[in-house]
C-alpha cells in the first residue's frame, strides 16, 4: 500500500507540470494579451493590426479546447456576441470611433469576466458609469432638459460597455433585473422629468448600480490563490512526508541486525 503512494504522488506533480495543465493555465494571459492588443490598436486608430490581432485571438481560443471546457453555454454564446461586433467595428468604414472603442471594449471586459473570479475588469468602469448617472440625476433636479438627454445618452454607452460583463458575473434573474431598469429610464426618458413617481425607479437604479459594483469589489482575496496554495502545498507535503518516512524506515532496518549481533 505504501509503495503505491509514491507513484500516486508523483503523478500529481506531473499532472500540475504538464503541457496540457500548463496550457489551460497559460492561455487567458496570452488572450487576455492580445485581446488588450486589439483594443489599444484600436483606441490608436490602427485597425489593420487590430483586425490582425482579433483573428489572432479567435485562432488561439479555438485551438485551446481545455480553456474552452471551461466556460458555459452563456458564457461562450456572450464572448462570441462580442467578439463579432468588435471584428465588425474595426472593419467598418463609416462608424464612430468613440463607438468603435466602444465595441473592442465591451469585448475585451467580457472575456476576462468569463475566466476572472477576483475583481474583473469591468469593475473598473464604476467610474465613467456612476459618473454619467450622477450627472444625469443633476440635471434632472436642475430641470435641464438637453443635459439631461446628454448624460443619459452617456450613461447608456457606458452601461453597454459592461452589461455583457454583467450578464457574465451575475445571476440571469439579477442581470435582467438590472438591465430592465435601464431600459425603463431610456423608454421612459421624456416622462421622467415631469412624473415624480418614475424618479423612484432612477432610484432604484441608482442602488442597484452602486450595490452591483461594491459586492464585486468587496473581496480582496483571490479565492483561487488559496485553492492553488493549499493543494500545491499539500502535494509537496505529503511527498516530502512519504519520502522521510521511507528513510527513516530504510536506517532503522540497518540498525537492527546490528543490535542483534551486539
Amino acid at each position: 500500500m505504501r509503495r503505491a503512494i509514491y507513484p500516486i504522488c508523483l503523478t500529481i506533480l506531473f499532472f500540475f507540470l504538464s503541457p496540457a495543465y500548463l496550457q489551460a493555465k497559460s492561455s487567458p494571459n496570452e488572450l487576455d494579451h492580445l485581446a488588450d492588443k486589439a483594443l489599444t490598436y484600436t483606441q490608436f486608430g490602427e485597425l489593420d493590426k487590430a483586425k490582425l490581432t482579433l483573428q489572432q485571438f479567435k485562432d488561439t481560443f479555438e485551438s485551446t479546447s481545455i480553456l474552452n471546457n471551461f466556460m458555459t453555454m452563456d458564457q461562450l454564446r456572450i464572448l462570441t456576441v462580442t467578439f463579432d461586433q468588435a471584428e465588425q467595428a474595426v472593419t467598418a468604414v463609416d462608424m464612430d470611433d468613440k463607438e468603435r472603442i466602444a465595441h473592442v471594449k465591451r469585448f475585451r471586459l467580457a472575456y476576462d469576466a468569463t475566466h476572472s473570479s477576483y475583481q474583473p475588469l469591468w469593475v473598473k468602469m464604476e467610474v465613467p458609469v456612476m459618473s454619467a448617472f450622477k450627472e444625469m440625476k443633476a440635471a434632472i433636479t436642475e430641470g435641464n432638459v438637453n443635459l439631461y438627454h446628454e448624460y443619459l445618452n452617456e450613461f447608456l454607452v457606458q452601461y453597454s460597455i459592461v452589461q455583457p460583463s454583467i450578464q457574465v458575473d451575475l445571476a440571469s434573474e439579477r442581470a435582467q433585473e438590472v438591465h430592465a431598469r435601464v431600459q425603463f429610464v431610456d423608454r421612459y426618458r421624456q416622462d421622467i422629468l415631469s412624473d415624480e413617481s418614475n424618479l423612484l425607479e432612477v432610484d432604484k437604479l441608482e442602488h442597484d448600480l452602486h450595490k452591483l459594483f461594491d459586492e464585486m469589489t468587496g473581496d480582496e482575496t483571490d479565492p483561487s490563490f488559496w485553492w492553488v496554495m493549499f493543494t500545491t502545498g499539500g502535494i509537496i507535503v505529503s511527498t516530502l512526508s512519504y519520502v522521510g518516512f521511507r528513510k527513516y524506515r530504510a536506517e532503522h532496518t540497518k540498525k537492527e541486525p546490528k543490535r542483534l549481533h551486539d
